[in-house]
């Protein structure tokens, strides 16, 4: 009975660290890059499949940027 009740400690899942800080600025590239290309293949080739691809792409890189901003923000 005294297991039932016992404290087990776990530690929260740690972030991906890219060295030197350079997280932002690699997330917003990405953000520009594929949101760039999600136009231009709308407009030109007029593929739902790739213009998707990038968009969730796009979508992926602002989520990060917003997970990002939360995690390393001033208290």
């Amino acid at each position: 009975m005294a297991g039932i009740y016992t404290r087990e400690t776990t530690q929260a899942p740690q972030a991906v660290k890219i060295p030197g800080g350079k997280a932002r600025p690699v997330l917003w590239l990405v953000v520009v890059i594929s949101s760039v290309v999600n136009v231009v293949t709308s407009v030109t080739i007029g593929s739902i499949l790739v213009s998707n691809a990038f968009g969730l792409i796009a979508l992926a890189g602002i989520a990060a940027l917003i997970n990002d901003h939360y995690r390393n923000r001033r208290r």
